[in-house]
């Protein structure tokens, strides 16, 4: 029996009353007291009913509905609400230990819960195809909160065979391509989203195999195994490639559904050497030039064997025998150099194209030589360029003259790193009053040159004096260079160390202008 939940105290206060009123033989001792207990409760009880009972310690006594989490085994289900419809789920609460169902819920509430399908509406995502129908819709009955499932089933497809049906799925009723009329082959059923749904499909069988080549077959074949090629052969085919070349030779054969096997047919260019062909394409049989014998009868050693396009004939015209005298196939060279041919046809490793030197034909290969091919830049000085890098060739700056026609007697010399051509402008010649790049002075020292750039030969910095230029070697000359303290006494100098210019104490007079004696 479904009860509604005690909302308050004050409902069981009535009721203990009425009872009362109506002489049920309940006392109190205090009559205005209806829910006095004698004796009187102890603290932390309550007196609910004329007994002393203490709520929330977890345990139902006397009239408490329930206490705490314990609910007397009662769920929301066991009641129902002010409106009288039963609750279908929620959670159930106590307060004051009486039952709480303010969080019990019941169909129509709008909140699908316990055991109902729905409320109001559908559930997302709940439709006849998930249920396992193929079609309809689905309502929700306000009443029952269950769905009303107006949905339908298409038979085909279901595994069974139904009225109309001629089969479901691999269920064919018995039948078989032989049934159908045909000599073997696999039957199968239509599906149920065809044009034809649960017909049987017979594309698959076929009568081959009754050793009669019919309309719809390219050959035959009997249960021997031997074929009846319908008096046809590879060159009746095209390969089924995009080429669509028409075969020339090879074995045509039969498949088990009387369909032409092209796989043994072949034509010149489709990489496949037959037995009739000397090669095709780049199959040749495993053989090289060195299986092949030049005019004179001697064997080739080297050089790339070709087959023709259209015949699938070996040419031997790209193989060479190096040092038989004749320039032929792939070789570059016999024996000489063309004479056509030049260090600037052919470029080093780097890609770098020659521009002199010398071509030789190695006499093993008969491939050009470039090992005495040079470039300007490659470090290696040929006849024709003045330089190469840091070679020179054994000269220097003294083996060259300049515009008097006077050798150069020291200085530096440059390579120009496109050209290959001599720079001499770092070659000197001193005395010729013109300062190169290598000398310091040349008759005159710069302006900007002087005796305290310089320090003398215990690395004393030189503090005055006057810089001079070597005439034979236009480097500085420091002999005139001083500093207070080395012994030599300049004009601007009073003395230095024990230099005194020829002075003593008679030299000199005292502060009364008297002349000193000694």
């Amino acid at each position: 029996m479904i009860k509604r939940a005690s909302r308050n105290h004050a409902f069981l206060a009535c009721c203990i009353a009425l009872l009362s009123v109506l002489g049920c033989g309940w006392e109190y001792d205090n009559p205005s007291d209806p829910q006095n207990c004698d004796p009187s409760c102890s603290e932390g009880q309550s007196c609910y009913m004329g007994e002393c009972l203490v709520c929330n310690n977890g345990k139902v006594e006397g009239m408490e509905e329930c206490d705490g989490a314990s609910l007397n085994n009662k769920h929301c289900k066991d009641f129902e609400s002010a409106s009288g419809k039963a609750y279908v789920g929620g959670t159930l609460t106590c307060i004051d230990c009486l039952f709480d169902t303010s969080q019990c819920n019941f169909c129509g509430d709008g909140i699908k819960t316990g055991d109902e399908e729905c409320d109001g509406s559908v559930p997302a995502g709940v439709t006849c195809n998930s249920l396992g129908f193929d079609k309809g819709t689905l309502t929700c009955d306000d009443v029952t909160c269950k769905l009303v499932k107006k949905c339908t089933k298409v038979s085909c497809g279901d595994g069974d065979i139904d009225k109309g049906e001629d089969c479901d799925g691999t269920l064919l009723g018995g039948q078989s391509c032989k049934t159908q009329g045909f000599h073997d082959g696999t039957l199968a059923c239509y599906s149920k989203n065809s044009g034809t749904p649960c017909k049987l499909n017979t594309e698959g069988c076929h009568n081959c195999g009754n050793n009669t080549v019919e309309s719809n077959e390219d050959c035959e074949w009997d249960k021997h195994g031997k074929h009846d090629l319908n008096k046809k052969m590879c060159s009746d085919y095209k390969d089924s490639d995009s080429s669509q070349t028409v075969f020339e030779g090879g074995e045509l054969g039969c498949t088990k559904n009387c369909v032409a096997d092209t796989s043994k047919c072949t034509w010149c260019g489709d990489s496949k050497k037959l037995a009739k062909e000397e090669c095709d394409l780049l199959d040749f049989g495993g053989q090289t030039c060195a299986s092949f014998s030049n005019s004179s009868g001697k064997k080739f050693d080297g050089g790339t064997l070709t087959c023709t396009a259209k015949t699938c004939k070996i040419d031997t015209t790209n193989c060479t025998r190096c040092g038989d005298g004749k320039k032929e196939g792939a070789e570059e060279c016999e024996g000489k150099v063309p004479t056509t041919a030049k260090c600037s046809d052919y470029t080093d490793k780097s890609g770098k194209n020659y521009t002199a030197g010398t071509l030789s034909c190695s006499s093993t290969t008969c491939k050009i030589d470039t090992t005495k091919c040079t470039w300007c830049g490659d470090g290696k000085m040929l006849a024709n360029e003045e330089c190469d890098k840091n070679d020179f060739g054994g000269k220097v700056c003294k083996d060259f003259k300049d515009a008097k026609g006077i050798n150069f007697d020291g200085g530096t010399l440059k390579c120009d790193a496109k050209t290959c051509k001599l720079n001499k402008k770092m070659c000197a010649r001193c005395g010729d009053g013109i300062q190169a790049v290598s000398e310091k002075c040349d008759g005159t020292v710069p302006k900007t040159s002087k005796c305290s750039d310089h320090k003398d030969k215990s690395g004393t910095a030189f503090t005055d004096g006057i810089l001079g230029c070597l005439p034979k070697t236009c480097d500085f000359d420091t002999s005139k260079c001083t500093w207070c303290g080395d012994g030599k006494k300049l004009a601007k100098e009073e003395c230095d160390t024990n230099a005194l210019g020829g002075k003593t104490c008679a030299s000199f007079k005292e502060k009364n202008n008297k002349q000193f004696t000694t």
